[in-house]
């Protein structure tokens, strides 16, 4: 199967606390996302495969454009969504669920 994404993790710049940050930038052919997070949130991330959204299970994990990002996996898709919370978003992308893969390795690489 031909990746529909990439995916690359940067340093960012310490947050408030001087704890370290990460870029984690996954990009589709015609868009790109850049999701902040923490070194822990970076570890919630393997985790996402479990998180339904139906069940109102799925995590937030980091901010992009000032608004905080939920992720889960349904129904072999992966759903990213940006906003208040998970049932009233502002924006999303969905992706095929095993492209997530390609994001916990990179992490897994450079973190």
């Amino acid at each position: 199967m031909d990746s529909t994404i990439s995916a690359t993790l940067n340093h960012g710049y310490p947050d408030e606390q001087g704890n370290p940050t990460y870029d984690l930038k996954i990009q589709g052919r015609d868009w790109e996302m850049n999701v902040w997070m923490t070194k822990t949130e970076l570890a919630l991330v393997q985790n996402v495969k479990s998180a339904r959204w139906s069940e109102r299970d799925s995590l937030k994990i980091g901010t992009c454009a000032g608004v905080q990002t939920f992720w889960s996996c349904e129904g072999g898709l992966l759903s990213i969504l940006l906003g208040h919370d998970d049932e009233t978003w502002d924006f999303g992308v969905t992706i095929p669920e095993a492209e997530l893969d390609i994001i916990i390795a990179e992490i897994e690489r450079e973190a």
